[in-house]
């Protein structure tokens, strides 16, 4: 058979039997200058040694520039993961993967990927945990025998899964279908330990069984919040609270809040707005009032004066309501900031809404010159729909400004 088929390139004559390119011809990666070849170099897909120089037989990846292939097994690659599942085994690129194996004669299927079509692939999923892990099985046969119902059906760990026991060789009830393995009770109990995993018998003459009769109803002494301190369960509650305040505040990091006078409200909406502010760290609170400058910063006394007083500020002003109220009001406005559009809109214009016909005179813009002694705080000229912003050094001042300037304003024409 002759091959009638030009080369991919029209100015080339030679024939082949598929729209292709020839030998002279054909597609070639190259190795960036930046990219450094470091010896000894393996096959991504095989884990072969392979020559790092790029040829038919050689591809490499062209996103990491790291991944170094035989054709022959990214091909193999290709024909099991398939279009949705083929991708760099080393940077896990997908799109400029595949474009560059495509571009390079690699043949990539569209369907789904090989291990997903074959029949039952996940039917190991189905299988669940069928044995008993008691230290002595009375079942007569044998461990892996389970029947549907009664002393010997086998019971997996409600936790794990990955033990189990007949009903009888755990000396449970009939009616009980909840059992933990030892493992995960002595977890969940607080009493696990990485260094003994061996059986010892324990006084008495008794040995501690795998399949010993466990109740999954956690009580509070079984609490895995609680048990994470177990020491702490037989002392008095001012051990209990001396102790809980020695591990919370070793090395524990604090945030500073300077508090000027009886300005509680404030000092706590300027520590919430920093950009380091962390709930998780203390609070190192400083009156600035002679009542308190005596008292240290990292002093208790402070943190729960500066809390206290937090909260009675927060009832008298945020909520609004008359006193033993189950119900009260939450107050938005308190404490916010002019940082919306309606603000500046009421700022600048004196109106709330657009008006349907629009502004008249359109609305204008206009700077402050920045050597004016006037010019630090935003101004508004409504009759004329004017705005003129001041020329500061970075946002955040300007911001500061302005919320200042339109919070001004809010405060007027609420009197």
């Amino acid at each position: 058979m002759v091959a009638s088929v030009g080369c991919y390139i029209k100015s080339c004559q030679r024939k082949v039997h598929f729209p292709s390119y020839c030998k002279d011809h054909s597609p070639t990666q190259s190795l960036p200058v930046s990219a450094s070849v470091n010896e000894p170099m393996s096959c991504s897909v095989c884990l072969d040694p392979i020559e790092p120089v790029l040829s038919y037989s050689i591809l490499k990846c062209p996103a990491c520039h790291g991944s170094w292939f035989h054709r022959d097994c990214v091909q193999n690659q290709a024909h099991s993961a398939a279009m949705f599942f083929f991708r760099c085994t080393l940077c896990n690129n997908k799109d400029m993967f595949q474009q560059e194996m495509l571009r390079m004669g690699v043949h990539i299927p569209e369907r789904d990927a090989s291990w997903e079509l074959e029949e039952n692939a996940y039917g190991e999923l189905l299988q669940v945990y069928q044995h008993c892990d008691a230290k002595k099985c009375l079942s007569h046969n044998g461990r892996t025998c389970s029947s549907r119902t009664g002393w010997f059906q086998i019971l997996r760990c409600a936790l794990c899964g990955s033990s189990g026991t007949h009903r009888k060789c755990a000396s449970l009830k009939l009616d009980e279908t909840n059992w933990a393995c030892e493992d995960c009770a002595a977890a969940v109990d607080g009493t696990a330990s990485l260094a003994r995993h061996t059986d010892s018998p324990q006084p008495g003459g008794q040995r501690r069984s795998r399949s010993s009769k466990r109740s999954l109803t956690l009580t509070p002494r079984q609490s895995p919040i609680v048990c994470k301190r177990p020491f702490l369960l037989g002392g008095s509650a001012r051990e209990i609270l001396q102790e809980l305040a020695s591990q919370t505040s070793q090395h524990q990091l604090s945030m500073p809040v300077v508090v000027n006078g009886n300005k509680v409200l404030e000092a706590a909406m300027e520590l919430v707005k920093r950009s380091d502010f962390n709930p998780s760290h203390a609070l190192a609170v400083r009156f600035t009032s002679s009542k308190h400058n005596s008292s240290p910063d990292t002093c208790p006394g402070n943190t729960r004066h500066f809390l206290r007083l937090l909260v009675q500020q927060l009832q008298n002003t945020v909520f609004e309501g008359p006193d033993g109220a189950k119900t009260l009001t939450l107050n938005a406005r308190v404490g916010r900031c002019a940082t919306s559009l309606e603000d500046v809109l009421i700022f600048a214009t004196s109106a709330d809404v657009v008006p349907a016909v629009g502004f008249r005179p359109s609305p204008t813009l206009s700077f402050l010159h920045p050597l004016d002694p006037a010019g630090a705080f935003p101004m508004s000229q409504p009759s004329s729909n004017r705005l003129l912003l001041p020329v500061v050094p970075s946002y955040q001042a300007f911001k500061k400004h302005m919320e200042y300037a339109v919070c001004q304003l809010t405060v007027l024409q609420s009197i």
